[in-house]
């Protein structure tokens, strides 16, 4: 049990009970919600500072199947010159009028300011795309997750569409256990998640934040979108996975977040994912960042020094190269990344290759 005051009180549920009002204050409904078109909306939240990923995003779905496909929104969680040139470059790679951005609002970026937390951006991202949506349905892409069935998007478009499904998630969320065993589940991660927007906005926007509820007699975390996927049937929530469709490096910029708040403190990167960002940088272009990840041979001297900017000195850390390595090899095998690119990526690589290999 939590501490408790001299009067009894919980000071942990009081601060839970206050954030809840103040995000039921800032976000009590959704904007827009024009008649829906038949078709999907694939949004996509960007790094703003990291616009490799905003290319790589587009550059990859310009190969799926564009059936049921209507609309493409790019949401960045920040502005800045080389992501709007980025974007405009590969927008030209789909028919006009398909690709818009749409960027969080002044009350987000006050928030974004204040509060210091990075993640929070996701919400303010899926709020401000929600908002611009002007379909039946959409899909929440993660731009570090690559696709190589060409018709991936428009089956499960077809799938969620023909059998009625509020949702269809490649996975679980995080810690489902608790879900199930209060006759809750299946509730499904956001990535590649494809829903239905009205089912989405039939519930006020701040019961999709994170948040803690009672439910079932016990308090508990709901992250984004869980809340209002309990309250639909379990026969409207599908999960179908999909392990050969797809590799999924997975809190790619959640990490490069954090780097950026250590501020120049030494940072354990014990999945590889900031030196995944800087081979990517390398390769297709820089970024607009503040505090971007070091370069390659800065990076692969915090293999043996403790002291330097990122290391890798976690205990089990080869295992975690070796499926870091795996999954590099089919993004750089694929069609986003050319044979000089490829060979480029390759030839940085070799330190790690040789501690970690």
């Amino acid at each position: 049990m939590g501490a408790r005051n001299a009067n009894g009180s919980d000071p942990s549920r009081a601060r839970r009970l206050l954030k809840r009002a103040a995000w039921r204050t800032l976000y009590p409904r959704w904007r827009g919600g024009t008649d829906a078109a038949e078709g999907y909306t694939i949004l996509i939240p960007v790094p703003g500072d990291l616009p490799v990923f905003t290319h790589l995003a587009l550059a990859g779905l310009a190969r799926q199947d564009p059936d049921g496909r209507t609309e493409i929104i790019v949401i960045p969680d920040r502005s800045t010159p080389d992501f709007a040139s980025t974007l405009a470059q590969s927008a030209a790679l789909f028919p006009p009028g398909v690709v818009r951005p749409a960027r969080i609002g002044a009350r987000a970026r006050a928030i974004q300011r204040v509060s210091g937390d990075p993640s929070l951006n996701h919400f303010f991202q899926l709020f401000h795309g929600i908002t611009a949506a002007r379909t039946k349905y959409a899909v929440l892409h993660d731009v570090d997750l690559f696709i190589n069935d060409v018709g991936f998007l428009a089956e499960r478009y077809r799938r969620c569409r023909d059998d009625g499904l509020a949702c269809l998630g490649l996975e679980l969320v995080f810690n489902d256990e608790w879900y199930e065993r209060h006759g809750l589940g299946p509730v499904l991660a956001t990535w590649e998640l494809m829903f239905e927007i009205d089912w989405l906005r039939a519930f006020p926007p701040w019961q999709a934040h994170l948040h803690y509820r009672n439910v079932n007699g016990g308090v508990h975390m709901f992250d984004t979108m869980d809340y209002p996927q309990v309250h639909i049937p379990s026969e409207r929530r599908r999960l179908a996975e999909a392990p050969d469709a797809f590799v999924h490096f997975r809190q790619v910029i959640t990490v490069f977040r954090r780097f950026q708040l250590a501020d120049g403190r030494p940072y354990e990167d014990v999945r590889f994912r900031l030196l995944l960002i800087r081979l990517l940088m390398d390769a297709f272009g820089g970024s607009d960042s503040r505090l971007p990840p070091p370069p390659v041979d800065e990076l692969a001297r915090g293999i043996t020094d403790a002291s330097a900017p990122v290391t890798y000195r976690s205990p089990g850390i080869e295992a975690n190269y070796s499926s870091f390595r795996l999954m590099l090899g089919f993004v750089t095998a694929g069609p986003l990344v050319d044979p000089d690119r490829a060979e480029r990526i390759e030839r940085a690589l070799a330190p790690f290759d040789a501690a970690f290999g």
